[in-house]
């Protein structure tokens, strides 16, 4: 059985605000970056339920270390994201 403990991560920039949805994995000292997010004010209320069904949907589908590389750190594990996802 693989543990993860939930880590959101926000960026803020010009346009919003991005949700980084990562994970520990517990017992490996590893992080993961399951999906991310992203709001703008005209936009947050009426995505933010469906954006919080998408992330269990995505847990339920797949360990989110075979969506996306794990790093050593958030940072490191945010960048592999980033690089994978053009984001």
């Amino acid at each position: 059985m693989t543990l993860y403990r939930y880590i959101p991560v926000w960026c803020h920039d010009s346009q919003g605000a991005k949700l980084y949805r990562c994970f520990e994995i517990l017992g490996t000292g590893r992080y993961v970056v399951q999906s991310a997010d992203y709001f703008t004010a005209a936009t947050y209320r009426e995505r933010t339920a469906q954006m919080d069904e998408q992330f269990v949907d995505l847990l339920l589908e797949q360990r989110p270390e075979e969506r996306s590389a794990p790093g050593a750190s958030i940072d490191e594990a945010i960048q592999i994201f980033d690089a994978a996802f053009h984001r």
